[in-house]
């Protein structure tokens, strides 16, 4: 299965900023999730890890879901995903409980024995633009590998 999305490195600018952000938000997002780390977990561990998360966050909810993600290690190793979610009921990430969310947190606290916190979005544009410009630009950082690659095809705005 061939990749779509960027999965390494780059040296990203400041004059980048505006065309990450509006690659983010061309996707109508509706949930956010930090995660933390071990102290100098590598990127690769992190990246498992979500995979291991994201997995058990569809098979709990009994959504399909899709996701973008950043990890840095700026001031300490951590991942911030973007999530959207959907099943053939009409259900979405909006549709999970508060005691699901916290079961879900939970789930990623036993993984990777720091706090994860899953939120529902209410404005999309201000969590990209956290992402791009507290996360990205102007510190180490990469692309979580994407998953749910044709939940977010579904939900892409452009």
């Amino acid at each position: 299965m061939a990749v779509l999305y960027p999965n390494t490195p780059l040296p990203y600018q400041p004059t980048h900023k505006g065309t990450l952000n509006q690659y983010l938000t061309s996707y109508k997002w509706q949930a956010w999730f930090t995660g933390s780390g071990e102290p100098n977990a590598p990127f690769e561990t992190l990246d498992n890890l979500f995979g291991r998360w994201r997995s058990h966050l569809a098979n709990r909810s009994g959504l399909q879901v899709g996701s973008i993600g950043v990890f840095t290690t700026d001031p300490v190793p951590h991942i911030h995903c973007l999530l959207i979610g959907t099943n053939r009921h009409g259900q979405t990430m909006d549709d999970l409980s508060s005691s699901l969310r916290e079961e879900l947190e939970f789930a990623w606290e036993r993984m990777a024995h720091r706090p994860g916190r899953i939120a529902l979005i209410a404005h999309p544009e201000a969590v990209t633009t956290y992402v791009v410009n507290g996360n990205t630009i102007a510190k180490p950082s990469r692309f979580l590998s994407p998953r749910g690659i044709k939940t977010l095809k579904r939900f892409k705005i452009n």
